[in-house]
């Protein structure tokens, strides 16, 4: 179905999609059928929440822009994290931000903590472990 505008040309909804980024039929549809004014078809795409708030952006130091969904993708870290390292950063520093999470100590094998545990005690030259252990 081809929509009429204000200025007197016609727009189908799959016309509309092409020219607007990350716009679905189904919301070309919407937009036809709402205003005919060719300034407001063509306004960007919100991207909004579940809660109908619109999804914010944050833009790095190095320029490039980032939702905390994306950035809890790219390192590997919890929701809380990503806000606290983008509220702390004022300048919003990229390397700082960007930076991968550490495994907790859950996910570290238990082997690996006692063979460290292990390493300390046996490098101890002066054996004050032994001393420790004995008055514990």
């Amino acid at each position: 179905m081809r929509y009429t505008l204000t200025d007197g040309s016609t727009m189908t909804p799959e016309e509309l999609t092409e020219l607007v980024p990350h716009m679905t039929c189904r919301n070309a549809r919407c937009r036809l059928g709402r205003t005919g004014d060719r300034d407001k078809l063509l306004k960007p795409v919100r991207f909004i929440n579940n809660e109908g708030r619109p999804i914010k952006k944050y833009t790095l130091s190095d320029g490039s822009m980032y939702t905390i969904t994306e950035l809890m993708e790219l390192t590997g870290c919890k929701y809380a994290t990503m806000v606290s390292r983008l509220h702390a950063s004022a300048d919003k520093d990229s390397e700082r931000i960007l930076k991968k999470a550490a495994p907790s100590l859950e996910e570290q094998e238990m082997t690996t903590r006692k063979l460290r545990a292990n390493e300390r005690m046996l490098n101890d030259p002066d054996g004050f472990w032994k001393l420790f252990n004995r008055c514990v």
